[in-house]
């Protein structure tokens, strides 16, 4: 019984766990207020929750302030490139539903739902590579695609599990408040299986992009 409440014992662990996960989840709601700041702060918080996971030791305010300044800019413009293309996409569909184009309705309404996955696949990735490594913005958004395609089955149980944390949220409102920041949280122990898995591809791969772009 003494090992279970001490300071290596599940309760104190499982503790731990629930107050970090209100912090980050207070941190991304806070910051993402300005809805702008949405990026930046994914970004940061995907920089201190993978050093978490990945057993470093990190002050988690401290260290997403440190992230969130050095990031601001490229994950600000990540987040405005995606949040456009996306709006531009919905309206193009909202548009769609009100004309009749005929035959090539359909098409058009495929090609436009393909273009709103993609973004989805890079509005997955994106954010922690940028967390992760020193790349551009195009860099970040060109492997965020990739990572997403070739590592479909991370990026799917990723989805899986935000849509896991609304269904919750659904019962309890104060989750739905920290809902980003929880899904950050949990999302980033699959980031740190791949970063382990394929840490040398990963930097070999995105030193040749930063290069190409030189």
């Amino acid at each position: 019984m003494n090992a279970f409440f001490s300071l290596d014992g599940k309760f104190y662990r499982f503790g731990t766990m629930i107050a970090d996960l209100v912090l980050i989840g207070l941190l991304w709601t806070i910051f993402s207020l300005p809805i702008i700041t949405i990026g930046a702060t994914t970004t940061a918080l995907y920089y201190v929750c993978t050093k978490k996971h990945a057993g470093q030791d990190v002050y988690i305010f401290k260290s997403f302030l440190k992230s969130f300044k050095a990031n601001f800019v490229k994950g600000t413009l990540v987040f405005v490139i995606l949040a456009c293309i996306a709006f531009v996409v919905w309206m193009n569909l909202h548009i769609l539903g009100q004309i009749d184009l005929g035959w090539l309705t359909l098409p058009v309404r495929i090609a436009l739902w393909f273009v709103l996955f993609q973004v989805a696949l890079v509005a997955t990735n994106a954010f922690c590579i940028l967390s992760r490594f020193e790349v551009t913005v195009s860099t970040a958004l060109r492997y965020g695609l990739f990572m997403g395609y070739r590592h479909f089955l991370t990026t799917i149980s990723n989805w899986v599990t935000l849509l896991a944390i609304f269904m919750v949220s659904l019962f309890f409102s104060t989750i739905f408040f920290l809902m980003g920041g929880i899904y950050v949280y949990f999302s980033s122990f699959s980031f740190i299986k791949l970063f382990r898995k394929h840490s040398s591809e990963f930097d070999e791969r995105m030193d040749r992009l930063s290069i190409s772009e030189e």
